[in-house]
């Protein structure tokens, strides 16, 4: 998509006032699917489908190695060799070139590498409150700060943090050590009553309970389905921040790092790898699954490696711990077997994350400012590897994936593999779900590239004209009867500097092209108009696109004021 240039297609602007509306058919970075279509011989569809892998390679002495091949290495999905069809060499040390261009005042884009000059890598250093004791987010915090006064000017950190109340972006991507510390400085540990309830009704299960006493019994069911419910609600929320940090982060090329400062979460990430040895599995993986494996997936498809920090710090003996009741085994009056053992199961849970993702798990440990250096540090010479695979390959399972380095002394890693499941058809309700979560996200999805240009609108008074272009690459089109058809919903929406909607505008764009006017799409772009009467409680207008064929969602937010006497909106950055 060409960031801020807004082209005209021989289809011509789409008002969303009186259309019905469009889609075309996508080729995802990352387990998507790339359609190879002749014009002249309609009904005649070849697909193949790209994955892609970053990969750190290492000596035996924990260097990166730089000047790798694509002949130096070797990759097997499922155990059979493939073929390296895409491959590069990135790094993250500076390199001199020009300056970054700034996009003009009134023109935005929803592809944060198209913002600003971000480099091959990025960080998000993702602060857990919903799963962090309350005593421990203080440590961890002022950890994270000791980090942030020695970034480098390569580095290009965001900071977001993690609460019932979902995701917030404290600052967004940047390498100007004082703003992150300032903005840090401005927030406040929070306290997750679901993962204090948890402990509390945890510990009370673990208990001795006569469960011949039918009032015993009754009261152990009970704690036990508290304790259910509050964990219930930290799975939800901590599956539905992965999803939208993947969709954010999905359109960024290169290294992507999530280090995420936790102290721990309920169950396992991706069940769909019976090769994974996963000591977790519990109820909790039939009843949260679904949720599980769509988290996993969009990890895994945005190429985001999960490098999970333990905000707990260095571990000792329970028995120690002054902050926990000393429970004895009635029999022998020794300690119970939990007072005198660590409990590894978060341990568990943070390196099968990592090694699914291709990051690195640290834990047991005070060092967390040196982790998020280590982290970050793993970028420093990545390489990414591509190989396309045929449609009958795509059987709906985990594909396990290993690479190799023909050198001796080299140490590789990456993802372990990716789910190769079709995106089927999202349902009324599923699309309806996708929009709604749009809606209220703090962050963008790229999935979909979007971007617009704001300017005063030539006939209402008061208004404004959004002229928006959709990557057409970015959505589905089928090929039937000679024509490329496809569907979106579009919804823009005004909101207040409270996040209240106070006034939406929705369509449906369906297109059924000729084949000249498909191609002149692919090369333009698709654009429409739009005039919005702003109300002047109006701070920001969000425009959401939905491919009808798959669910991919693109978000665009864009910052207004009110509109000063001569009607104009006076836009912010």
């Amino acid at each position: 998509m060409r960031c801020g240039c807004l082209l005209r297609t021989g289809v011509g602007a789409i008002s969303l006032a009186g259309a019905a509306w469009a889609q075309a058919d996508a080729s995802p970075p990352a387990g998507g699917q790339s359609t190879t279509t002749n014009p002249e011989t309609p009904l005649v569809r070849v697909t193949t489908r790209l994955v892609q892998l970053n990969v750190t390679a290492r000596d035996h002495h924990g260097k990166p190695i730089p000047g790798l091949t694509k002949e130096d290495f070797v990759v097997t999905d499922q155990g059979k060799e493939r073929k390296i069809s895409v491959f590069r060499m990135e790094s993250t040390l500076p390199t001199p070139g020009p300056p970054a261009k700034l996009m003009p005042r009134n023109q935005f884009s929803n592809r944060v590498d198209r913002q600003s000059q971000v480099p091959t890598s990025v960080t998000v250093v993702l602060i857990d409150s919903l799963n962090t004791p309350f005593k421990d987010q203080a440590r961890a915090r002022h950890q994270v700060l000791q980090f942030l006064r020695q970034i480098r000017p390569e580095d290009r950190i965001a900071l977001y943090s993690m609460s019932a109340r979902g995701i917030r972006v404290i600052h967004d991507f940047t390498n100007n050590s004082g703003a992150l510390m300032t903005a840090l400085a401005r927030t406040m540990p929070e306290l997750s009553r679901d993962l204090t309830d948890t402990e509390r009704d945890q510990i009370n299960l673990e208990e001795r309970v006569d469960y011949n006493s039918p009032l015993e019994g009754f009261a152990a069911d009970s704690r036990d389905a508290e304790a259910t419910f509050f964990a219930r609600d930290r799975v939800l929320n901590t599956c539905t921040v992965m999803k939208v940090l993947a969709n954010h982060l999905a359109s960024i090329s290169g290294r992507k790092n999530l280090v995420w400062v936790s102290g721990g979460f309920p169950i396992s990430f991706g069940f769909g790898d019976p090769a994974v040895e996963n000591p977790l599995r519990n109820h909790f993986s039939e009843m949260y699954n679904e949720y599980i494996e769509d988290a996993s997936r969009a990890m895994g498809s945005a190429n985001v490696a999960v490098y999970p920090v333990d905000a707990r710090g260095l571990f000792g003996l329970p028995l120690f711990d002054a902050s926990k009741q000393i429970r004895m085994n009635q029999g022998t009056r020794q300690p119970s077997p939990e007072m005198i053992h660590v409990d590894h199961r978060n341990f568990d849970t943070m390196n099968y994350l990592a090694d699914l993702t291709g990051g690195k798990a640290f834990y047991n440990t005070n060092d967390i400012n040196g982790a998020i250096r280590k982290a970050i540090d793993d970028s420093a010479i990545t390489y990414t590897l591509g190989y396309y695979t045929a449609e009958e390959d795509w059987d709906q399972k985990f594909h396990r994936i290993k690479v190799k380095v023909r050198r001796s002394g080299v140490s590789v890693r990456t993802k372990k593999g990716y789910f190769a499941s079709s995106e089927r058809t999202p349902s009324a309700k599923e699309l309806a779900r996708a929009t709604y979560d749009a809606m209220w996200s703090p962050l963008d999805a790229s999935n979909i590239g979007l971007s617009a240009q704001i300017d005063p609108s030539p006939g209402i008074a008061l208004a404004s004209r959004i002229t928006a272009l959709v990557d057409p690459l970015d959505l589905t089109f089928q090929q039937t009867a000679g024509r490329f058809n496809g569907s979106a919903d579009v919804v823009i929406a005004q909101l207040t500097k409270r996040g209240k909607r106070i006034a939406d505008k929705k369509g449906t764009i369906n297109l059924a092209l000729k084949p000249e006017t498909y191609q002149a799409i692919v090369k333009d772009g698709l654009r429409f108009t739009e005039d919005l009467k702003l109300d002047r409680e109006t701070e920001s207008v969000r425009l959401v696109v939905v491919d009808r064929g798959t669910g991919a969602v693109g978000t665009l937010t864009m910052p207004v004021l009110a509109q000063d006497k001569s009607g104009a909106a006076v836009q912010q950055h």
